[in-house]
């Protein structure tokens, strides 16, 4: 499983935020843009913002707001394929 991360962050918080995952076992691969890019490009209008996608490239799970244990589950369905 590899974990993307758009960081909107200042560098302080996005290293707080690379140890965390890292911690947890995950790999954390950072894209950095600012809000404005992250919006046009991904879409995102509000953050925390989480997508999980499948090994087809589909999009799994999708969640706006923090509710870990619907994404702890999205990336133990998606870990399992």
């Amino acid at each position: 499983m590899v974990v993307w991360c758009v960081d909107l962050t200042d560098a302080g918080e996005a290293s707080k935020s690379r140890q965390w995952w890292r911690e947890q076992g995950f790999t954390l691969r950072r894209v950095c843009m600012n809000a404005r890019q992250a919006q046009k490009t991904l879409r995102i209008h509000m953050i925390p913002a989480h997508y999980v996608i499948g090994p087809d490239g589909t999009v799994r799970h999708r969640d706006v707001g923090y509710d870990e244990p619907a994404l702890r589950e999205a990336l133990d369905m998606a870990a399992g394929e």
